[in-house]
């Protein structure tokens, strides 16, 4: 009995430890837009957590004109989904700044722009859906949900293809 209790505690506090470890994507405003035509500077920076698209949506909420730069791993598929759906909502436009690196999930929110950029040096990889974290298995109904995201934005099947042609923990850019 005092080893399951002792097992038990350890594991919470391994959860809980990696609970602090896990920190959302930042959403920062750089530079607030203007009354002449030079939109909101956003920077969206990190992995990409489950309400993270809530977040993005409430900062963005007041601007009407932006372009928002992304770096991270990517990270949670719905979220990031949702945020490339707000960026054309929106008609943002999307950047990857010189060097910067934006791959998975934040790749995907990069495609939402309406006119996307990429820095000198730049990495913006793509890969298929998994249905956990650091899977190898390719999740079919995430990839449709990509599919979807990306006909609905209006790219066409080889982009599809060409998105959910690399296995997941591997990137092609």
């Amino acid at each position: 009995m005092k080893t399951i209790r002792r097992s038990l505690a350890v594991t919470f506090l391994l959860g809980m430890l990696v609970a602090t470890v896990a920190h959302a994507a930042e959403v920062i405003v750089l530079a607030e837009e203007d009354d002449t035509e030079r939109p909101a500077v956003i920077l969206l920076q990190g992995k990409i957590l489950a309400d993270d698209d809530v977040v993005f949506e409430q900062k963005v909420a007041p601007m009407r004109r932006a372009i928002v730069f992304l770096e991270g791993p990517g990270g949670h598929e719905w979220a990031s989904l949702n945020i490339g759906m707000t960026i054309r909502r929106r008609a943002f436009r999307t950047a990857v700044a010189d060097r910067a690196r934006c791959s998975s999930g934040c790749a995907m929110a990069w495609l939402g722009g309406v006119i996307r950029y990429i820095g000198d040096g730049a990495r913006v990889g793509f890969h298929a859906a998994s249905p956990w974290q650091g899977s190898r298995e390719v999740s079919a109904s995430g990839d449709a949900r990509m599919g979807s995201y990306l006909a609905t934005l209006g790219y066409p099947d080889r982009t599809v293809d060409f998105v959910i042609s690399t296995p997941p923990r591997q990137s092609r850019t």
